[in-house]
């Protein structure tokens, strides 16, 4: 961990809020959302390869297995239980869209280094906890800007705004 790699990544967990926010509440396409995923895993993968950052390559590993996840999650959803709906994608594996695919691997990474940066300031299970906390306040508020901008959504579900309880 060094200074100019936690600088990239608050930043661009700013810009991530930013652009999302825009996405959902000005914007309201579902285009932006595939955009905001590949504009951050392609500026990780650029950074990575320019400073050979060992530990983003290692963050960017455990996304493949949250994605697998992911994969069986959305298809239970979207084809057996029928209470997501996923509007837009540029592509789709299984039911899963892009944007969904590239996000889990830019949010990974950035609340992996957040863990691991508070973890040598406050000790692992604060950091785990605050991590935890902002993280599902983030994924909650993204969830709504995504439904805002009618990328997905969720019906026939018990719903907190427009989140599904089982998010």
């Amino acid at each position: 961990m060094d200074s100019r790699t936690d600088r990239l990544i608050l930043a661009t967990m700013v810009l991530t809020v930013l652009e999302v926010s825009l996405a959902g509440l000005v914007l309201r396409r579902p285009w932006a959302f595939s955009f905001i995923a590949w504009q951050m895993v392609l500026t990780y993968l650029v950074y990575i390869g320019l400073t050979r950052n060992r530990l983003l390559v290692h963050l960017l590993v455990l996304p493949l297995f949250a994605d697998l996840v992911q994969l069986l999650t959305d298809g239970y959803h979207a084809r057996v239980v029928e209470t997501l709906v996923y509007d837009y994608a540029l592509f789709r594996i299984w039911e899963t869209p892009d944007y969904i695919i590239a996000g889990w691997g830019f949010a990974f990474l950035q609340l992996g280094y957040l863990t691991l940066w508070l973890k040598k300031r406050v000790g692992l299970w604060l950091a785990v906890g605050l991590v935890t906390v902002a993280g599902s306040v983030l994924h909650t508020w993204y969830e709504e800007m995504a439904y805002q901008a009618h990328a997905w959504r969720y019906i026939n579900a018990s719903l907190l705004a427009h989140v599904s309880y089982w998010v």
